[in-house]
Formats: structure tokens, sequence, C-alpha cells
């Protein structure tokens, strides 16, 4: 490192806080601009231009850390779990083949998905893979309900629409019924995806990134 790279980032820590030697000379020549101005010395104006420099060297570092920041993470930063575990779980405590298969429902997944959306897919299954799901992708299999209607009758079919108060269901025909969720309803929802939901109440940090190590190198 060159003496002018160590002295244009020499810091000092206060409170915890790291603030650059930049920044407080910037300031202090500033402060000396303003009372120089106001005694109408020559030198005033030199030093408050310096002074100037200095935070305006400070302003854009502090910018240019923070778009830094807001940079999306590298994919391949996320796989961090072991490929081999990841496949030992799917195909044994995961019981993942239970629904799925790497040459069938979920072939060529890997190119299909980037990580984070791999990963969040596990996490949670509708929609693109974020929370809460941001809605429900075309490919996501539907819930299902059954209910009883005030004339008697038991229906059952696909779910259009559905709250903690009443659900809308479509059945084979094409027929919907709105049915309020009461007790004499007896209305019964079903998800396909249950499974990943049962499964994430045990699923540990180490499992969910070796199994989104796995599913990553399915191509």
């Amino acid at each position: 490192m060159s003496a002018f790279q160590s002295a244009y980032d020499a810091h000092l820590m206060i409170s915890g806080h790291e603030i650059t030697w930049r920044e407080i000379i910037g300031n202090a020549f500033g402060f000396a601009s303003a009372i120089g101005g106001l005694r109408r010395r020559v030198w005033a104006w030199p030093v408050g231009i310096l002074g100037n420099v200095l935070l305006f060297s400070v302003f854009i570092n502090a910018t240019a850390q923070a778009q830094l920041a807001r940079r999306p993470p590298d994919p391949a930063s996320l796989l961090v779990g072991d490929r081999k575990a990841g496949e030992a779980y799917f195909n044994g405590e995961g019981k993942c083949t239970g629904c799925h298969s790497v040459t069938g429902d979920l072939k060529g997944v890997g190119t299909k998905y980037a990580p984070v959306q791999l990963q969040g897919r596990i996490v949670y299954p509708r929609g693109t893979g974020g929370y809460p799901g941001f809605g429900q992708a075309p490919s996501d299999p539907p819930y299902t309900a059954a209910a009883t209607l005030p004339d008697g009758r038991r229906i059952s079919g696909t779910v259009l629409v559905l709250s903690d108060y009443m659900v809308t269901i479509r059945e084979a025909d094409g027929t919907r019924h709105t049915v309020n969720r009461t007790a004499a309803a007896k209305v019964e929802i079903k998800d396909p995806l249950q499974a990943h939901a049962d499964r994430m109440k045990i699923l540990t940090d180490r499992q969910m990134h070796d199994l989104t190590a796995y599913l990553a190198g399915v191509k």
C-alpha cells in the first residue's frame, strides 16, 4: 500500500464508529476558514477550498460504499452447503422423493432457478420463492377444498378465493360456490404443498443450504 493510500484511508475509532482523518481535518479546515473569513484573512479562502475537497472525498467514498452494499449477492456465494449431504437428505431424511424426482419434475431445476430463488422455493414453495410467496405461479398445484352447502349437499373442488371467513370453490363442472367458513359448513382445506410447510418446522439451516447446493447442481 502506497503512502498516499495509507494517508487517504487513515481513520480513528470514536465511540465504536470509524471516522477518517480526512473528515476530521476537513471539518477543522472548514471551521478555521469560517473564523478567518470573519476576520477577513486572505488565507481563509484557500483553506476553505481545501477543507471542502477533503469533505467531498469523504462523501464520494461513502456513496461508493453504499452502492456496493446495494449490489445483489453473487449467486455462487449462496451455495455454501454440502452437495453430497444435500443429496443424502433429499433421498433419505427429507423424504423429498415421495413427491419429487430429479429426473422427473425437478429435471433441470438448477438451470430453471437462480440459487436464491431455488432456496426460496424450498422454504416458500409457492410463487417465485420469496416471502410470503409473491402470489401463485401457474405451475403451482392449487389448494382444494370440500364444504357443506346450506341445503346439506357436500361439494369439493379447486379453491379460487380463500380467507379466514370464506372460501370460493370451483367444482369439476365449473360451478362456483362461495361458502362461509362456519362450523356447519365443515370446510376442509387441502394444500398439496403442505409437506413443505411441515418440513420447515424441523428443517435446519445446514440442511436447507445442503439441499440448495444439491438441487442447484441438477442440470
